[in-house]
């Protein structure tokens, strides 16, 4: 997720449901959706990226939804995401990049046994807090080929220079889109956190 208080909270429609709580309920609906097979790792951007945990897992582990509870640990943990304002998202890229570094699952990435993909949900521009920038992005994201980065803009306009930026970070045009409710992102989401075909 991401984008500032002043954006995350903005109230689109005339239900009074923020955008923070539209991303939240396509999020559970897709956690709950996920094969048992799905290995997950959530986090949270706005002012620094912060680990969604799970249980007693460290930062950086992924959850087996086969392992009981994980599942139901996860949605209530999405459920308290808050926003707390800011948009890092260019570092929160380069650092969640690095988690799929792990040597041991190099080989399995390589064969097809696991596909790692990241899915990145973001409403709003990178606030220029850190020394991150678009380019580091890049670069991070050719130190990583076998990580499939795919991108969605919450209520972005299509035609904005940030959804063609966040385009540039997907690792293919199929693999970015925006999303202007709540049904397109659960949808995307659906369809982003498995492997695209070339």
């Amino acid at each position: 997720s991401g984008g500032g208080v002043s954006s995350m909270l903005n109230k689109d429609g005339p239900s009074g449901v923020t955008r923070l709580d539209e991303a939240k309920s396509a999020l559970v609906q897709l956690l709950r959706d996920m094969t048992p097979q799905t290995r997950v790792q959530l986090w949270s951007f706005n002012s620094r990226m912060w680990p969604v945990p799970v249980g007693n897992l460290p930062p950086g582990r992924f959850a087996s939804l086969e392992t009981p509870g994980i599942r139901r640990a996860l949605i209530a943990q999405v459920r308290n995401i808050r926003a707390m304002g800011g948009t890092n998202l260019h570092a929160s890229v380069v650092k969640a990049l690095g988690y799929f570094g792990e040597p041991a699952q190099q080989a399995l990435y390589r064969s097809g046994e696991r596909f790692p993909v990241l899915v990145i949900v973001s409403d709003g521009e990178d606030s220029g807090r850190t020394r991150e920038n678009l380019e580091s992005v890049l670069d991070a994201k050719a130190q990583h080929p076998l990580v499939h980065i795919t991108t969605i803009g919450f209520r972005v306009p299509g035609e904005s220079a940030w959804a063609a930026q966040l385009c540039r970070i997907a690792s293919s045009p199929k693999g970015c889109a925006t999303a202007g409710d709540a049904q397109r992102l659960e949808a995307l989401l659906k369809t982003f956190y498995k492997p695209l075909a070339p």
